[in-house]
C-alpha cells in the first residue's frame, strides 16, 4: 500500500526533536548472567538488551542495539558476514577471532576486557578451544541497517 506524504513546517519538524533527554536505563550484570544461564546459547547471540523487555525496545540508541553472545568452551561459530558492524567487548573467557575471507582469515587472540571492531561485510567467526565460555557484549547498528531496508547477511 502506498500512502500520500505531506509536508510540515520546518519549525514543527525541529520542535518535534526538541524534547529533553531520554530516560536512563540500568541493567544489573548479575541479572544478565542469571538470564544467560537459563538461555540457550545461540550462534549469533543469546540475549539482546531491551529497555522494557519487549523486542521492539532493543534499539537502545538510534540505530544501535547491544547483544550478549556466548560461545561455549570447545565450540565455534560459523563464518558469516552482514551489512552491520559489531563492536565486541570480551566480558570473560578467551578465544580466537578469525576475520576475512575463508582460507585467508587473519586470527586474533581475544582475552577478557579486549575490544574488537568488525566492520560491515567483514567475514568473521570465533573459535573457543578452551574450557571456559567466551562471553561477548556486542554493540551493532543492526537496527539502523534494518530501518534502511539493508538487513542483508551471508550466513550459513
Amino acid at each position: 500500500m502506498i500512502s500520500t506524504g505531506q509536508a510540515v513546517s520546518y519549525t514543527r519538524y525541529r520542535d518535534a526533536f526538541a524534547g529533553g533527554a531520554g530516560n536512563a536505563v540500568h541493567w544489573n550484570w548479575s541479572a544478565i548472567l542469571e538470564a544467560l544461564s537459563a538461555a540457550t546459547p545461540g550462534e549469533r547471540g543469546s540475549l539482546t538488551l531491551s529497555k522494557t523487555g519487549q523486542a521492539s525496545e532493543c534499539e537502545l540508541m538510534p540505530g544501535m542495539a547491544v547483544t550478549i553472545q556466548v560461545v561455549p568452551g570447545e565450540s565455534r561459530t560459523r563464518p558469516h558476514a552482514h551489512s552491520w558492524w559489531h563492536l565486541f567487548v570480551v566480558c570473560s573467557g578467551s578465544a580466537q577471532a578469525l576475520l576475512g575471507a575463508l582460507g585467508d582469515a587473519e586470527a586474533r587472540q581475544l582475552h577478557a576486557k579486549d575490544l574488537l571492531l568488525v566492520p560491515a561485510w567483514t567475514r568473521h567467526h570465533f573459535e573457543n578451544g578452551g574450557q571456559e565460555d567466551l562471553v561477548l557484549l556486542s554493540m551493532s547498528n543492526l537496527p539502523q541497517q534494518s530501518g534502511l531496508a539493508n538487513h542483508r547477511a551471508d550466513e550459513p
